[in-house]
Protein backbone atom coordinates (compact mmCIF):
# COMPACT_ATOMS: atom_id res chain seq x y z
CA UNK A 1 0.00 0.00 0.00
CA UNK A 2 1.03 3.30 -1.02
CA UNK A 3 2.09 6.31 1.69
CA UNK A 4 -0.92 8.07 3.46
CA UNK A 5 -1.86 11.46 1.23
CA UNK A 6 -1.88 14.59 3.12
CA UNK A 7 -5.77 15.22 4.74
CA UNK A 8 -6.54 18.59 3.86
CA UNK A 9 -3.94 21.14 3.11
CA UNK A 10 -0.96 20.16 6.03
CA UNK A 11 0.89 16.95 5.27
CA UNK A 12 1.84 14.19 7.88
CA UNK A 13 4.68 15.23 9.79
CA UNK A 14 7.47 12.25 8.93
CA UNK A 15 7.03 10.98 12.13
CA UNK A 16 3.52 10.16 11.57
CA UNK A 17 4.42 8.86 8.08
CA UNK A 18 6.96 6.57 9.73
CA UNK A 19 4.37 4.97 12.21
CA UNK A 20 2.19 4.35 9.27
CA UNK A 21 4.80 2.82 7.83
CA UNK A 22 5.66 -0.08 10.40
CA UNK A 23 2.52 -0.38 11.13
CA UNK A 24 1.69 -1.19 7.12
CA UNK A 25 5.01 -3.82 7.32
CA UNK A 26 4.26 -5.21 10.64
CA UNK A 27 0.08 -4.93 10.81
CA UNK A 28 -2.02 -4.38 14.08
CA UNK A 29 0.26 -3.70 16.88
CA UNK A 30 -0.59 -3.19 20.77
CA UNK A 31 0.57 0.69 21.43
CA UNK A 32 3.86 -0.20 23.87
CA UNK A 33 5.04 -2.70 21.20
CA UNK A 34 4.88 0.17 18.74
CA UNK A 35 6.49 2.68 20.90
CA UNK A 36 9.26 -0.25 21.74
CA UNK A 37 9.51 -0.52 17.17
CA UNK A 38 9.34 2.86 16.04
CA UNK A 39 11.99 4.62 18.92
CA UNK A 40 10.09 7.28 18.95
CA UNK A 41 9.04 9.01 22.80
CA UNK A 42 5.80 8.70 24.26
CA UNK A 43 4.20 12.42 23.30
CA UNK A 44 5.59 12.01 19.38
CA UNK A 45 4.03 8.80 19.11
CA UNK A 46 0.82 9.90 20.80
CA UNK A 47 0.44 12.91 18.45
CA UNK A 48 1.66 11.17 15.40
CA UNK A 49 -1.48 8.51 16.14
CA UNK A 50 -4.46 11.17 16.94
CA UNK A 51 -3.04 12.88 13.22
CA UNK A 52 -3.19 9.27 11.99
CA UNK A 53 -6.91 8.67 13.30
CA UNK A 54 -7.89 12.29 12.81
CA UNK A 55 -7.04 11.29 9.28
CA UNK A 56 -9.37 8.01 9.10
CA UNK A 57 -5.27 6.17 8.54
CA UNK A 58 -5.20 3.92 11.37
CA UNK A 59 -8.22 2.90 13.81
CA UNK A 60 -7.90 2.10 17.61
CA UNK A 61 -9.09 -1.12 18.66
CA UNK A 62 -9.20 -2.60 22.03
CA UNK A 63 -7.73 -5.59 22.78
CA UNK A 64 -10.23 -8.56 23.25
CA UNK A 65 -8.01 -10.53 25.80
CA UNK A 66 -7.68 -7.35 27.38
CA UNK A 67 -9.65 -4.23 27.52
CA UNK A 68 -6.92 -2.21 28.92
CA UNK A 69 -4.64 -2.58 26.01
CA UNK A 70 -5.07 -0.62 22.88
CA UNK A 71 -3.84 -2.25 19.29
CA UNK A 72 -3.81 0.37 16.29
CA UNK A 73 -4.24 -0.97 13.01
CA UNK A 74 -4.17 0.38 9.06
CA UNK A 75 -8.02 1.40 8.50
CA UNK A 76 -8.28 -0.18 5.11
CA UNK A 77 -11.89 0.76 3.82
CA UNK A 78 -11.83 -1.45 1.37
CA UNK A 79 -12.07 -4.70 4.36
CA UNK A 80 -15.39 -4.10 5.51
Amino acid sequence: MSDPEPDGCSPLPPSAQYVYHVLDEEGPLPRQQLLEDVELNERTLDRALDRLQAGDYVEKKSDHSDLRRVIYRIDRQDDD
